[in-house]
């Protein structure tokens, strides 16, 4: 008996299933059942590693942590955020919109910023430069709509 034959002994009653009697569509169905457990018999269950190797990587930053560092080093978008912000609040407006601001120095900085982050200005930052330009601005406290931090 050759290693890939298996004796009447070691099959289910499943896989000892007579096909000849079965409609092509469920014959189909038993071979493929027959193959996978065929496979499951011969393959032993891996262990399980990491994309790493098995090796451990740094846990991964916070929003809060990685905003702290892309704004220590790109103190100019904070000083164009408060700029659109203050002149449209003196223009009149009742609230701004972070997101819209963002979205504007983005358009004006282009490739301008120096981080690791695979965004130039990361979304994730809105609600963080938001919260930060009210405390540091007076005139503009209350100008943005906050709502709870999922990381509080």
């Amino acid at each position: 008996m050759s290693t890939n034959e298996a004796t009447l002994f070691d099959l289910t009653p499943f896989e000892r299933a007579d096909t000849k009697d079965m409609t092509p569509r469920e014959a189909r169905k038993v071979k493929v059942k027959m193959k996978v457990t065929e496979y499951e018999r011969r393959v032993p269950e891996r262990k399980k590693k990491g994309s790493a190797g098995g090796k451990k990587r740094p846990p991964k930053k916070t929003i809060a942590e990685r905003f702290a560092e892309f704004d220590e080093k790109n103190p100019h978008v904070k000083k164009m955020l408060i700029a659109l912000a203050l002149a449209d609040k003196r223009a009149g407006m009742q609230r701004g919109g972070m997101q819209m601001y963002l979205e504007q120095v983005r358009y004006r900085m282009r490739r301008r910023t120096t981080t690791s982050e695979p965004f130039k200005v990361s979304n994730d930052f809105a609600a963080h430069y938001a919260r930060c330009i009210m405390r540091d601005v007076p005139e503009l406290e209350g100008f943005f709509e906050l709502r709870e931090l999922k990381s509080e």
